[in-house]
């Protein structure tokens, strides 16, 4: 680990680099000493340093990359996005488009759940992203993909974890 401090008195800026941060020794509280001999002060601060982290692993169900369904039964596919500081963002997109609030307020029975789980320091938090909806034909052949990156992250977008499923729609 490399930790430079750079001090500027005339605006009173105290800065602290911090290079080759390790997530499990690094992500949590500091404490910052101040002190000041010349006139006898001292000021103590706790800071919450965040090293960001891609996330590391994307778990879709149903597992299998091909879906066979018949129409009119309800589907569930859930895009799990493990790692990640701070928790990922995730997302559906069919064909390529991306599925929100709005798309699917517009659509046929399309509901979409987030939520998020693990500690604050935990390693293995998750963003979890599962949408609901009634197969109809033309879902057949359609490409269902779950992206999750970190857009904290100035190269959040190049480091895109990406799973697929298409779907099989069986007509009765």
């Amino acid at each position: 680990m490399y930790i430079r401090t750079t001090v500027n008195y005339k605006t009173g800026d105290y800065d602290l680099q911090i290079r080759y941060v390790n997530y499990s020794k690094h992500n949590g509280p500091f404490k910052c000493n101040l002190l000041d001999l010349a006139v006898d002060y001292e000021e103590i601060k706790l800071y919450h340093l965040i090293v960001l982290q891609h996330p590391r692993q994307l778990i879709v169900t149903p597992a299998d990359s091909r879906i066979i369904i018949h129409e009119g039964e309800t589907m569930t596919l859930t895009c799990k996005s493990v790692g990640g500081n701070p928790n990922s963002s995730v997302s559906w997109y069919r064909e390529n488009v991306l599925i929100n609030e709005d798309w699917a307020d517009n659509q046929n029975n399309v509901t979409l759940k987030f939520e998020t789980g693990g500690k604050f320091y935990d390693e293995n938090k998750y963003s979890t992203l599962q949408m609901n909806w009634t197969v109809q034909k033309e879902d057949d052949g359609v490409i269902f993909s779950c992206k999750s990156w970190n857009p904290k992250l100035e190269d959040g977008e190049k480091h895109k974890i990406v799973e697929s499923r298409t779907m099989d729609v069986r007509c009765e």
